[in-house]
């Protein structure tokens, strides 16, 4: 084999190399996106399947807002707290009165 044709065949055995990690690397981040994404939609019905009360306003914030709320308040009255002043006074994904955040004005 020449030595042209064992450089051309380091080369594109690289560039297969590189193409295989990439689509490694996207499958990956499109796994782990879903992980977290079903991961979330768990800890969201644990929370709130017992709370008959606080489900329609849960449905009327934001979905990041609510995951703010999730991670923030453990206890299920704070989190009704959050929930309603949250859709009552359009608080940002920052969360006021106290949790470190601003308005919506």
């Amino acid at each position: 084999m020449s030595k042209l044709m064992t450089n051309e065949y380091a080369s594109l055995l690289g560039e297969v190399k590189e193409r295989v990690r990439a689509a490694q690397y996207a499958a990956f981040r499109t796994v782990n996106k879903e992980w977290v994404v079903l991961f979330y939609m768990r800890e969201f019905y644990i929370a709130y399947r017992d709370l008959p009360k606080v489900q329609p306003p849960v449905a009327q914030i934001g979905w990041t807002q609510n995951l703010i709320i999730l991670q923030r308040c453990r206890d299920p009255l704070e989190r009704e707290f959050y929930i309603r002043m949250t859709r009552k006074f359009g608080w940002s994904n920052n969360l006021s009165g106290g949790k470190g955040g601003k308005r919506n004005d």
